[in-house]
């Protein structure tokens, strides 16, 4: 089997010719010349972003690993570089000041991207500060402690990597290697349980696109897990790629251990009430800011720390809060009355915490299924992905909301209700039952409530099986993977194929096997209507004491399908 090394020389050759600026990366590590035209380009996009008063650290670590590179190699250009660098970033800020209102610092991608570019580019100057170490060290090491708040981002935890790559490869300071190190090796592990035998990755996500959600070809992190494991066929030039083909970062983990049968449920980030214990060490700001990059912005616990810096620093027009669902927030509550109203509008404002998260993955050949259980159930969405099903290679899930990757709904919400989701093994049960303000308000909000099932590609299908049941084949490398969906009332099947349950109150069961399990695929459908007890009613709870006072009504769902049973029950 070829080696990282090998794929490694391969994509750096392939690749170092491009008519792209992340071919700079792979010249300087080849000790090539460096493409001049491309240095020019690369400044050029800085500063063009800089006029348009958009987020540039994603520029500024590509341009810091383009110094440190052409530097450790003594390549000719390097003084040039640095100049041009240099008059570039001579008033750029890399932490938030008072008045802001473009660049945002704080979601944990742009946070590392930031302080890590700052750390580096004062290291290279023989320069340091005080609040950017502590900043950095305080980072690094509640990401060793509480894992990535944006857990298992094929987007954004690619250019968190990219940013401790740069800290690991360059950072003379031995603590902040380290650290920086033992982020990168969680970031990577998490990715290889999560990849199937023919490379696709589909996966729960706090935080996502549309496009991730919906294709496996073409994102950049294929370009990561090409040069990982070999297992795509993705070789195209990429920021990831770029980075991690010039890293001193040699991966040792063993991905095969993942693809048999593989379950692991893992505790992600902390409770909302931790953030004074955790980041007691920083300043009041400091500390907020660190409590944004978890998604705690409106919500009751966070709030009052909220509307007290944006009061302070200025900062309700920034560009950030503009957007949704922020804005979404801001138009049902106005921000005079924020504060006291944040436990009346939870709905609302408590679906964005990055918070308590349980992420559960069941790996098995050439299928993943994958969630976040139980998380911010009824309450609306902030780019979460709460679980989807990797059917060797096609991706099945469900989505409040329209699923497009134009945007019916905003994908900086996702959902316009998250729900209740519990998983054993490679089985799946998933509730809706959006909180009663979303209902209210969803003209207001612009809210579309119903369910609808991402379903196409599949090689054989059934659709609607006793107006209930989905059925789906997809034949991978020669093995067949199976999946079944149901439904409960309120599913329909519409002329254009858009599968989709507008019911308030309704309930989803999947289940994920393939032909090593089952001959084929009329087996797999027999066996799963045969052996599948599954109900979702209301249910009044019982009162020994009066028969007269008032009882509470659940939404409960129970099933059972071989060795696996999976109870659920939702106060309504």
């Amino acid at each position: 089997m070829i080696s990282f090394e090998q794929r490694r020389a391969s994509y750096v050759s392939s690749n170092s010719d491009e008519m792209n600026t992340y071919a700079l990366l792979l010249q300087a590590y080849s000790k090539e010349k460096l493409n001049t035209a491309l240095i020019d380009k690369c400044i050029n996009d800085y500063n063009v972003n800089k006029t348009a008063k958009k987020d540039n650290d994603f520029n500024i670590i590509m341009m810091i690993r383009l110094l440190y590179l052409s530097s450790l190699n003594n390549m000719s250009e390097t003084d040039t570089i640095y100049s041009l660098m240099s008059t570039a970033l001579k008033d750029q800020k890399f932490w938030l000041s008072k008045n802001e209102q473009e660049q945002c610092f704080w979601s944990e991608n742009h946070m590392i991207c930031y302080l890590s570019s700052w750390f580096l580019w004062l290291q290279y100057s023989k320069q340091t500060d005080k609040q950017c170490n502590d900043l950095l060290i305080t980072y690094l090491t509640a990401k060793t402690k509480y894992l990535f708040y944006e857990c298992f981002s094929q987007v954004y935890n690619m250019y968190t990597l990219s940013a401790l790559l740069n800290l690991y490869d360059f950072s003379k300071n031995t603590q902040i290697k380290e650290l920086a190190k033992s982020c990168i090796d969680i970031l990577i592990e998490h990715f290889l349980q999560i990849i199937t035998l023919n490379g696709s990755i589909y996966c729960a996500s706090a935080r996502t696109y549309n496009r991730c959600k919906i294709s496996s070809d073409g994102n950049n992190c294929n370009k990561l897990m090409y040069l990982l494991t070999g297992l795509n066929g993705e070789k195209k030039l990429s920021p990831i790629g770029a980075f991690f083909s010039t890293t001193s970062y040699v991966p040792t983990q063993d991905y095969t251990r993942y693809h048999s049968k593989f379950d692991k449920t893992i505790k992600i980030s902390h409770d909302e009430k931790d953030f004074d214990t955790i980041y007691k060490n920083l300043s009041f700001v400091d500390k907020t800011v660190f409590q944004w990059s978890a998604g705690n912005y409106f919500n009751s616990e966070n709030v009052a720390d909220t509307v007290k810096l944006m009061d302070s620093y200025n900062l309700w027009s920034h560009k950030h809060f503009n957007l949704d669902p922020y804005a979404t927030i801001l138009k049902i509550v106005p921000k005079e009355v924020i504060t006291y109203s944040s436990n009346t509008v939870e709905a609302f404002t408590g679906g964005s915490p990055l918070c308590d998260i349980n992420y559960h993955i069941y790996n098995n050949n050439y299928f993943t299924l994958t969630s976040m259980e139980n998380y911010k159930k009824g309450k609306l969405g902030a780019q979460q992905f709460p679980w989807v099903a990797n059917v060797g290679g096609i991706s099945v899930f469900t989505q409040s909301g329209k699923i497009s990757t134009i945007g019916d709904l905003h994908e900086v919400i996702g959902n316009s209700h998250l729900p209740y989701v519990k998983q054993e093994k490679n089985v799946l049960m998933v509730m809706y039952n959006p909180d009663e303000l979303i209902r209210y308000s969803k003209s207001k909000a612009n809210l579309d409530l119903t369910v609808y099932l991402n379903w196409s590609g599949f090689d054989n299908e059934d659709r609607m099986v006793n107006k209930r049941w989905f059925f789906g084949e997809k034949i991978t490398n020669n093995t067949s993977v199976f999946i079944a969906v149901y439904s409960t009332d309120g599913i329909a099947d519409s002329e254009d194929k858009t599968i989709s349950n507008s019911a308030a109150l309704h309930g989803w069961a999947v289940i994920v096997s393939d032909s090593f399990e089952y001959n084929d695929f009329r087996t797999f459908k027999e066996s799963v209507l045969k052996q599948m007890k599954i109900s979702f009613k209301k249910v009044k709870s019982k009162n020994t004491i009066s028969k007269i006072l008032s009882l509470d009504t659940y939404y409960c769902g129970n099933l059972e399908f071989n060795d696996i049973s999976i109870e659920m029950k939702w106060k309504l």
